[in-house]
């Protein structure tokens, strides 16, 4: 319903507005890869195909122009679609702008040193088991998902990722810190081995321009990040660390906080975000 209205927001102004079914999130239950750069980028570019299709079917001419806006797991998502629309679809489609919004950009080192944190808890904690059990599916560390988990997490955990759960359900049937989850000994092999499987997956799925990303690549069309300093949930370093990459490769990339939510957290940030990144692109068109 929230995505809805944002498309419902962004054609009222007279963009032709879709919102893209991630894998496993359609009608059709199934596995949903959980911030996978590549699966995003697919289901963002396959949606502009057949949107643009429909239209010409319909008799329907559109501009050339793509913006691209999201938040939270979307902002990750967004970059995605750009690094992939600019990389192999510039013949199809002109990305005009960018927007991404407390994304989790940087995997394989912030949200990493927050997940392995036991000092504090963490404001979502169902987002590690999501991302191992997602990424298992992907990568195949293990046979089955239960064998990422300690007991009892190893029986209680894996039937909650069946998309028929809250992820505050989930949530409530985990420790305070995620880490105290993960099956010790896979744990203690990811902490002493700077290339486990699990790290090398996470910097292939990293969008902040480090060259250890499975397509390294330096944006062309212009990209506002949005972000709020006090977000819990995906840390500013997320977004602060993108843009000093990309900046420093001479990428045009700007870094702000989204006016009226200078150091709001995480949920209080995506809105004043995404009515920031309309009112850029407005200036835009």
């Amino acid at each position: 319903a929230q995505e809805r209205a944002v498309a419902i927001g962004f054609a009222s102004l007279g963009y032709v507005a879709v919102i893209p079914d991630y894998v496993g999130l359609g009608p059709v239950p199934e596995d949903h890869p959980f911030v996978h750069a590549s699966s995003e980028a697919t289901s963002v570019v396959d949606l502009l195909r057949a949107s643009y299709r429909l239209a010409r079917r319909n008799g329907v001419l559109l501009g050339s122009k793509v913006f691209l806006v999201g938040a939270s797991q979307g902002g990750h998502a967004s970059l995605a679609a750009q690094r992939d629309l600019e990389l192999r679809h510039g013949d199809e489609f002109t990305v005009a702008a960018v927007a991404p919004i407390a994304g989790p950009y940087d995997l394989s080192q912030t949200m990493v040193e927050l997940m392995l944190d036991r000092s504090k808890p963490h404001p979502n904690p169902y987002q590690l088991p999501y991302l191992l059990t997602a990424y298992n599916r992907v990568y195949r560390f293990f046979p089955t998902d239960a064998e990422l988990f300690k007991a009892p997490y190893d029986q209680t955990l894996p039937p909650l990722f069946d998309g028929k759960h809250a992820f505050d359900e989930i949530s409530a049937a985990m420790p305070p810190a995620p880490v105290d989850v993960m099956n010790e000994s896979f744990l203690a092999a990811f902490r002493a081995d700077s290339d486990h499987p699990l790290r090398v997956a996470l910097r292939e799925n990293d969008l902040v321009g480090r060259a250890t990303e499975r397509d390294p690549w330096t944006p062309k069309a212009p990209v506002r990040f949005f972000h709020c300093k006090g977000d819990l949930t995906i840390p500013y370093d997320n977004a602060q660390i993108a843009y000093d990459n990309f900046s420093a490769a001479g990428a045009p990339v700007e870094l702000l906080e989204p006016p009226g939510a200078a150091g709001a957290d995480h949920d209080e940030c995506l809105l004043p975000g995404l009515f920031a990144a309309k009112d850029w692109f407005e200036t835009l068109r």
